[in-house]
């Protein structure tokens, strides 16, 4: 038993994972699960429709199954809300409990398709009529927000259609074969509009995050612009005020500028001082990865930000001074080389702006010394600011 218990868990994960589309890009994934997740105002107004539904049943009919209806929408719609009070702060979609808020939300469609089908069956005229009202705006919601996973929606169309389709047969006494012609119909028609609708939230999604990609990076080089530099001092910052002991926090910012570039571009053209740039740009991003990040800040000076304390910060600024001449402008065996002012963020001056003018000033001092070098801010000039 336990051989074939842990046989069909990754035959179950792999469905699951196949109903979700988990191979997509995760942060597409990401958005359009935040697209199906309702806040809170829809989550209520939804509930008392559903609660309206099996409390009318329950209070018409009385049978044991609109009993067993009520008390599962009661504990359901009871674990919705209270996830919705837990994650959902306003403003964006909420970015925790998501995987359970959309199971939870799956199976009480599931449910509520159900007891709606059993009322289409054999419930009184006015119940028929709610349930079957209930239906088409289910099916509506399965269009417009499931549409971010087709392949779910596809299966909750079928399985409500054959519910309702069931039901309507029943009803009608024979009817059976007209009644799941009509639902076929209605799931071809439904399962061809949510494809449609899945592609063009994913065209919209896929737009949005090129906009928010271009907004944030320098077209020459593709690193960040400063609108994400500052961003990111801010997050970092923001980590920094709440956790002024964890050495993983703390970080030095790079300011950096290129002795000599204006020459480039003045005897050999802007296009080889763009050329020069990019291939400065891949030497930073060597450089730093994966503990730091670089920045194109405009024009030929970039910033980077990088883990760690004074220690680490001179010997990464040693080693960028040392490549650096190693770039060389097309048409030219012109070199440049790199001045680099460096300030270290701390709990109690982590501000974005009082950093980068810090490094700025530190910077124009390493210039003034004879550039190629570093200087650290507020302190005196050291044999370790040269390149070494």
């Amino acid at each position: 038993m336990a051989v074939a218990g842990a046989t069909r868990l990754p035959l179950l994960r792999a469905v699951g994972d196949w109903l979700t589309e988990r191979a997509r890009d995760p942060e597409l994934r990401d958005e359009m699960i935040a697209s199906l997740i309702q806040r809170r105002p829809s989550v209520f107004i939804s509930s008392v429709a559903i609660m309206a539904m099996s409390v009318a049943a329950a209070f018409a009919i009385g049978a044991p199954w609109t009993l067993a209806w009520l008390t599962a929408d009661l504990v359901l719609l009871a674990g919705r809300l209270h996830l919705s009070f837990r994650y959902d702060r306003g403003g964006q979609a909420p970015s925790e409990g998501r995987g359970a808020v959309v199971m939870l939300t799956y199976l009480i469609l599931i449910i509520f398709g159900a007891g709606c089908s059993a009322l289409i069956a054999t419930g009184p005229i006015l119940l028929f009529a709610m349930a079957m009202i209930s239906m088409m705006g289910v099916f509506v919601g399965l269009v417009s927000r499931w549409a971010a996973f087709p392949r779910l929606a596809l299966l909750a169309i079928g399985l409500v259609a054959a519910m309702v389709g069931g039901g309507l047969g029943v009803r009608t006494g024979g009817g059976l074969p007209f009644a799941l012609f009509q639902f076929l119909l209605i799931l071809g028609t439904t399962g061809a509009q949510t494809l449609q609708n899945h592609n063009t939230l994913l065209r919209m999604l896929r737009a949005e995050r090129r906009n928010w990609l271009m907004a944030r990076s320098d077209s020459l080089t593709g690193l960040g612009n400063r609108v994400s530099l500052v961003e990111a001092i801010e997050s970092i910052c923001a980590k920094l005020h709440a956790d002024p002991t964890d050495p993983a926090r703390h970080f030095a910012l790079f300011y950096l500028d290129l002795d000599g570039f204006k020459a480039i571009n003045d005897n050999f053209g802007h296009e080889a001082g763009d050329r020069l740039l990019e291939s400065i740009a891949a030497v930073l991003t060597g450089l730093v990865t994966p503990r730091g990040t670089a920045f194109r800040a405009g024009g030929d000076e970039f910033v980077i930000l990088a883990e760690g304390g004074l220690a680490a910060a001179a010997k990464l600024a040693g080693r960028i001074i040392a490549a650096i001449p190693a770039c060389q402008a097309e048409a030219s065996r012109r070199r440049v080389t790199a001045s680099i002012g460096i300030t270290i963020a701390s709990a109690d001056r982590a501000d974005p702006r009082i950093l980068l003018a810090e490094a700025d000033a530190a910077l124009y001092f390493a210039k003034g010394r004879g550039k190629s070098c570093w200087h650290l801010h507020g302190s005196e000039p050291t044999p370790l600011a040269r390149a070494g």
